[in-house]
């Protein structure tokens, strides 16, 4: 199987402050059309594998919306080519479900990249961005198909996501317990099915982002643990790792939307 064109993702520095303020994304769309296309697509598919893509064009979309406001031309201009690509996969009659889940996440990528270059505004950190960013293109170009590719994408997606939680983090203490997650999540073995990896990854890139929206918001940790609680019960209840990344995936979006109070999570379930 073929490898995706060249998706390098190349540093582009923001000098603007970050605020979680919006009204629409760059693409025109909101936080609300976001959900309505995911529970849209969830109907039109019956394979987990397909519900998978569909969480991971989803979660690109509303990290779109988080980023947009503080955009500039560039970074504009970034999201709304890869907001492209993944439409082009979606109406390509010969996209197959490998091509579209990698085109997804590494849109996802792409945005939070560019979230980390909006919240880390004087470059601060811009050696450990850099290093995640190297390590993804040198494994980008080393991956043998798309399989390879959005195992890649999704495990360098954890670590922006961590990095992005980092610098917003209130105390060395709470940077520190990021830390030790990565470390957790890198434990992970490799096997022969790479929706193993797929899943493993999908797992941290949740647990990233939530800790992300919990230092940016504290009013919506309660939401979040009981989103994790509910998730974590899915999760247990299924033996496919395809499923298993298509509910890491779909509870990603639903964090971004506590965030952006899009939705809200009932925390008595």
């Amino acid at each position: 199987m073929k490898k995706l064109i060249s998706a390098a993702l190349v540093l582009i520095m923001l000098m603007s402050g970050y605020s979680g303020v919006f009204a629409e994304s760059v693409g025109g769309f909101t936080p609300e059309e976001v959900f309505q296309w995911l529970d849209e697509s969830d109907e039109n598919v019956s394979t987990a594998k397909m519900q998978a893509v569909n969480g991971a064009h989803r979660l690109a979309e509303i990290l779109v919306c988080l980023a947009s406001p503080n955009a500039d031309e560039e970074m504009t201009q970034e999201m709304l080519d890869w907001l492209g690509y993944m439409t082009e996969s979606r109406e390509d009659e010969n996209s197959t479900q490998p091509d579209l889940m990698a085109v997804g996440t590494i849109a996802v990528c792409h945005v939070l990249k560019i979230l980390c270059e909006e919240i880390d505004t004087e470059g601060a950190n811009s050696e450990g961005l850099n290093a995640i960013l190297d390590y993804y293109n040198a494994q980008d170009e080393a991956a043998e198909d798309v399989n390879g590719q959005t195992v890649n994408a999704l495990e360098t997606a954890y670590r922006l996501a961590a990095l992005m939680a980092i610098y917003i983090s209130t105390s060395q203490e709470e940077a520190a317990q990021i830390q030790e997650a990565l470390d957790e999540a890198a434990a992970f073995e490799p096997t022969d099915n790479p929706w193993d990896a797929m899943a493993n990854s999908s797992e941290w890139l949740y647990r990233m982002l939530c800790a992300f929206v919990k230092i940016q918001d504290s009013s919506k940790i309660d939401q979040i643990e009981a989103l994790t609680a509910s998730t974590e019960e899915l999760v247990e209840n299924t033996e496919a790792p395809e499923q298993a990344v298509t509910n890491w995936l779909y509870s990603s979006v639903n964090a971004i939307g506590i965030l952006l109070d899009t939705i809200t999570f009932d925390t008595d379930i």
